[in-house]
């Protein structure tokens, strides 16, 4: 959830620390999975409560449309 979110800062992080990877390269996806675990690490606790209301009540409805399509 948070990396659907945050998925243009996740990718800014990974633009910055690997500038030769691009989407759609095969390493991309476990970089991706890398940066988001680094950001989850530095987000502030008000941060955090803020994307677990928000899946709970992605859980109790379902995620806005454009997000699922992403």
């Amino acid at each position: 959830m948070v990396g659907k979110l945050r998925a243009e800062e996740i990718h800014s992080i990974i633009s910055d620390k690997y500038p030769d990877v691009q989407k759609g390269e095969k390493d991309y996806p476990g970089l991706f999975q890398k940066c988001l675990t680094e950001y989850l690490r530095e987000i502030s606790s008000e941060e955090m409560e803020e994307m677990e209301k928000i899946r709970d009540e992605w859980q109790l409805a379902a995620p806005p449309v454009d997000i699922q399509l992403k």
